[in-house]
């Protein structure tokens, strides 16, 4: 698509959001979209954002104007229409642009339903209810690889519940505790991770090690050490080696194999069966083993029996007190660096969540800058546990829960930080911080109901800069930390989950931002609108909002060092 072209799809998408569009002008948009396959995306992101992104709630995107479609007849995989929100809230998607001036009259709903389903069905726009995640150059011009959403819960095999010193070889920093793993290769450079298995067996596993999940009932271990306590809903849960498969007939066994792929079975309560591999072991058929008793193999080689060591392994009690060991010991690196955070000269407003009694409602700022509203007033949330055991968090979970804070001042730069563990998509979009209303200048910083992280920033248009789908049921219930930098410097806004960019985008019309009166987890809409429920599910125990563009580095620093295992 042209440059002249492009302008003219943007006009006509303007001129159609504002109920202006003449019959000529609707003719020419379908040949826009019927001939261009790059005004198909535009369009298509744009509908999606506005139409997809609200199918179950009958509500409108942030003030674009553009009604959905409507189901019409012979048009029956066509989205609902949906009401807008009121104007004073402007948004357009990242390089595109949409105004909204008024809010839609029913007759204006009604004729533009008309067309926006002629033109779709003409330009053979149809699209699943469930739509698929928009490609890189539709959301985000440089997305990257990173940005993959995490795994579905239903395609899980097992979920990690701690971890110890852990590196990992291909270093996903999505294998923390409380993440969802599935089928294919694990490998553990070092340290110890605890997986669960969606069957029940529980595994410690010691690295270095390299592992197969194959389903959840077996393991294929190539490399390194693990222990496993089967219970009876998981018998004939396997750990396949080299030489032989051991099946589990009975509560705990433990397994190592070396680089050669010579190993060792130690039978520590129960019973274990094991079965050779054809051609790897010197064993003629099946062997049962009995609790203290244990089989050492050569791959081609012989079998023998020992006796079975369980002090060769880390049992379950040995990792929750290694697990703890280490949570005191990141809590007090963090603490450290927190410090660094509350005395940078750019620090805006930053809570800690920490050292707060139940009953204090005065959520305290950590940093140097003073003002009658950084101290935030809690409404309606309860305190809970935050990262680590004996740290605070505020738990965010009625539409009415909230923080009320009041930020000073204009900034050309400005970085948003916190860690959420977020409990449940509630709504279509729930709220990091949000200003009251949206006036011009007022950043809006918030999660979508499709796992998306969004910097609303009002203007004239106002502009969304949104990354890719980043966040998802896997997601749910785990600390995850998430930061986004608006930079006039580097023209860009980039988005971060736990330390890893996920999306940079070009910064459109760089406007200086401000607060003024806001809130965390929530959105006083001012009477904006009839959809202005934006409260976030879940929990929140650090967040940071700093008057200059942190760098990737110092993101990356802020997860390195406040990450929970």
């Amino acid at each position: 698509m042209t440059t002249d072209s492009n302008d003219e799809l943007m006009r006509l998408i303007n001129d159609l959001a504002e109920g202006s569009l003449s019959e000529d002008q609707s003719h020419r948009l379908q040949e826009l979209l019927r001939d261009d396959p790059a005004a198909q995306d535009a369009y298509r992101e744009f509908m999606s954002l506005h139409a997809n992104l609200h199918l179950s709630y009958d509500a409108g995107a942030d003030g674009t104007g553009l009604p959905g479609l409507a189901a019409m007849p012979g048009n029956s995989m066509l989205a609902p229409s949906f009401d807008t929100v009121g104007a004073s809230e402007k948004f357009v998607p990242s390089g595109r642009v949409a105004r909204s001036r008024d809010r839609w009259s029913g007759i204006h709903r009604v004729l533009l339903l008309s067309l926006l389903a002629a033109v779709l069905v003409n330009a053979g726009l149809m699209w699943r209810m469930n739509s698929v995640p928009p490609s890189p150059d539709q959301k985000g011009a440089n997305a990257l690889a990173s940005a993959e959403p995490s795994l579905d819960v239903k395609d899980g095999l097992a979920v990690i519940t701690r971890t110890v010193d852990a590196r990992w070889e291909d270093a996903p920093s999505g294998h923390s505790a409380g993440a969802v793993v599935g089928r294919g290769r694990v490998r553990l450079a070092e340290g110890l991770v605890q997986f669960e298995f969606f069957s029940g067996a529980s595994v410690i596993v010691e690295g270095p090690a390299d592992l197969e999940l194959v389903s959840s009932m077996r393991v294929d271990c190539r490399l390194g050490k693990l222990r496993a306590h089967v219970p009876s809903q998981a018998h004939g849960f396997t750990v396949g080696t080299p030489g032989v498969d051991a099946v589990d007939l009975g509560t705990e066994f433990a397994v190592s194999v070396t680089k050669r792929g010579d190993g060792e079975v130690h039978v520590l309560d129960g019973e274990v069966e094991l079965h050779p591999v054809e051609g790897q072991s010197g064993m003629s058929g099946a062997k049962q083993l009995l609790a203290g008793q244990g089989a050492r193999y050569a791959v081609g080689g012989d079998a023998e029996t020992i006796p079975s060591d369980p002090k060769q392994f880390v049992d379950r009690e040995t990792m929750l007190r290694l697990s703890d060991d280490q949570h005191q010991a990141r809590r007090t690196s963090w603490l450290t660096h927190s410090r660094r955070l509350r005395d940078d000269p750019s620090t805006l407003l930053y809570y800690r969540f920490d050292d707060h009694p139940a009953w204090e409602r005065v959520l305290h700022h950590e940093g140097s800058g003073s003002g009658a509203g950084l101290d935030g007033a809690i409404v309606g949330c309860a305190w809970t546990q935050g990262r680590w055991p004996g740290k605070g968090a505020l738990e965010f979970k009625r539409p009415t829960d909230r923080v009320r804070i009041d930020v000073d001042g204009e900034f050309d730069a400005m970085t948003f930080a916190a860690w959420v563990r977020i409990e449940g998509y509630d709504q279509w979009l729930s709220s990091l911080m949000l200003t009251d209303g949206f006036d011009f200048g007022e950043p809006h910083w918030q999660l979508s109901d499709k796992g998306e992280i969004i910097l609303g920033v009002s203007g004239d248009p106002g502009v969304n800069y949104f990354s890719p789908r980043v966040l998802g049921p896997s997601d749910l219930g785990r600390w995850v930390h998430l930061a986004t930098v608006y930079d006039p410097a580097r023209g860009a806004v980039t988005h971060y989950v736990d330390g890893e960019i996920v999306s940079r985008d070009e910064l459109r019309e760089p406007i200086r931002l401000r607060i003024g009166p806001a809130e965390i987890g929530n959105w006083n809409s001012k009477g904006s609108g009839r959809h202005g429920i934006r409260s976030l599910n879940g929990r929140i125990d650090e967040f940071g909002l700093f008057g200059r563009a942190f760098s990737d580095e110092e993101i990356r620093e802020m997860f390195d060092v406040g990450r929970p295992d």
